[in-house]
C-alpha cells in the first residue's frame, strides 16, 4: 500500500514528519492542539509547541491560530 507523505525542505526527524503530516491535513475548522497533536503521533506536546512554532510556521509550512489558549494548528493551505 502506498502511503503519501509530505514533502519537506530539511532534515527532518521521524517524528517531526509525522507531525507536520498529520497538521498539514488539517483544514482551520479541524484544528488540533499540541496535546491532540502530541496524543496522535506519540510525542511530547512540548515538542509539537517548539518545533511547530519555531521551525514550521515561521517557514510557512503551517498556520498557528493563537486567538485562544490554547493554541491551535492546521495547514496553511
Amino acid at each position: 500500500m502506498h502511503q503519501e507523505a509530505p514533502v519537506t525542505q530539511g532534515n527532518f526527524a521521524e517524528v517531526e514528519i509525522k507531525i507536520l503530516g498529520l497538521i498539514s491535513q488539517l483544514a482551520d475548522d479541524e484544528a488540533m492542539t499540541a496535546r491532540e497533536v502530541a496524543d496522535s503521533v506519540g510525542c511530547t506536546v512540548q515538542k509539537v509547541a517548539a518545533w511547530a512554532g519555531r521551525v514550521l510556521e515561521k517557514n510557512g509550512d503551517i498556520n498557528v491560530d493563537k486567538s485562544a489558549k490554547p493554541n491551535k494548528y492546521y495547514t496553511n493551505d
